[in-house]
């Protein structure tokens, strides 16, 4: 059973990595191509974010293993790899980029980074706690804190959701 929640996580790492995967970026490129990566890569985020909730809620059973794979994975997607992702001007209606990440790049970056350090964070944040009740305890803040980081990037930078 174990071996089937390390495999999950590997897929999931694999899909958040592979969203990353330059090809967007390489020379002689269009800017839709990025656009095409950076859609990839929030979508792919936003599953192991489900994954990650599903164990906050109880619907999927708790595994540090998979904590630290998704945590780890959604690290990569941040930082400098998310840069990458919004070169300026980059807008579409396929987008929900709001021009707003280039008149203020820096907190754009800024949020950027939090979300490795966040999710870097999350991934070690059950390691060595043998309590299970302790370790859920320690995850939630964790990924209530990462939960923070993303909500405030979206609130400023991207088009608002329907509900």
């Amino acid at each position: 059973m174990r071996k089937h929640y390390v495999a999950a996580a590997a897929v999931l790492c694999a899909a958040a990595v592979g969203a990353l995967t330059p090809s967007g970026l390489q020379a002689g490129s269009h800017e839709t191509d990025v656009i095409a990566e950076r859609i990839k890569a929030m979508k792919s985020n936003g599953e192991a974010t489900g994954a990650l909730r599903d164990m906050l809620i109880g619907t999927k059973p708790f595994s540090g293993e998979e904590i630290e794979a998704i945590g780890i994975a959604i690290a990569e997607t941040g930082g400098e790899s998310l840069v990458a992702l919004f070169p300026e001007g980059s807008l579409s209606a396929e987008s929900e980029a709001l021009p707003a990440i280039w008149e203020d790049f820096e907190t754009f970056t800024t949020y950027a980074n939090d979300l490795e350090s966040s999710a870097m964070t999350l991934s070690s944040s059950v390691d060595g706690i043998e309590d299970e009740a302790a370790a859920k305890e320690a995850f939630t803040a964790a990924f209530r804190a990462m939960g923070e980081v993303c909500t405030a990037c979206h609130t400023k930078f991207r088009v608002e959701q329907e509900q």
